[in-house]
């Protein structure tokens, strides 16, 4: 009796180990994915970069409403190992001024809205932003935009994505910045 239920455990035991290395292959999948993620938008962002520096040569004292404000932008939303949704964006400015920062909004709707400060890369003018959805996010979809602030803190919003019918493995996505 008692080696009948040490196999039971032990059987248990695999089972849990088989399914912890199915988690953990996923994830090194993951990881693979978003490191080839991240060097295509290194090689983006220089280019960019560059584009930009040959037409510039320096940043301006303040942003130009008149003009694009987001060259580029991509995202995903991966379930995290808690069976959370999370969103991780990275946005390249089409200008930049003199103290110029950038925050992220994210807005449901039925008008809920937060936000979120955004990081910037070590040497680089790419944004980025990770962060967890809420659970009304993920049964609502929502709106994320750019709020571009100047040194004298005036705004300049720029819708991103409309994302929506969010499931653990797909969503819809309808981009705004470049209409």
């Amino acid at each position: 009796m008692v080696l009948f239920r040490l196999n039971e455990k032990l059987e248990e035991q695999g089972d849990a180990l088989t399914g912890q290395e199915a988690k953990i292959q996923q994830l090194e999948e993951l990881t693979d994915n978003l490191t080839g993620q991240l060097g295509s938008l290194g090689s983006r962002i220089s280019r960019l970069e560059q584009a930009d520096g040959s037409q510039s040569g320096q940043t301006e004292a303040e942003l130009d409403p008149a003009l694009p404000l987001v060259s580029h932008v991509d995202f995903t939303i991966e379930t995290t190992e808690y069976g959370t949704r999370a969103l991780k964006l990275n946005l390249v400015p089409a200008q930049s001024a003199e103290g110029m920062r950038v925050r992220f909004q994210i807005t449901c709707p039925g008008g809920a809205a937060r936000s979120h400060p955004a990081s910037q890369l070590d040497d680089s003018s790419a944004y980025t932003l990770s962060m967890i959805c809420t659970d009304e996010e993920v049964a609502s979809g929502f709106t994320v935009s750019a709020v571009f602030l100047d040194k004298t803190d005036r705004q300049y919003t720029q819708p991103l994505v409309k994302i929506s019918d969010i499931t653990e493995d797909s969503w819809n996505a309808e981009t705004l910045w470049d209409q």
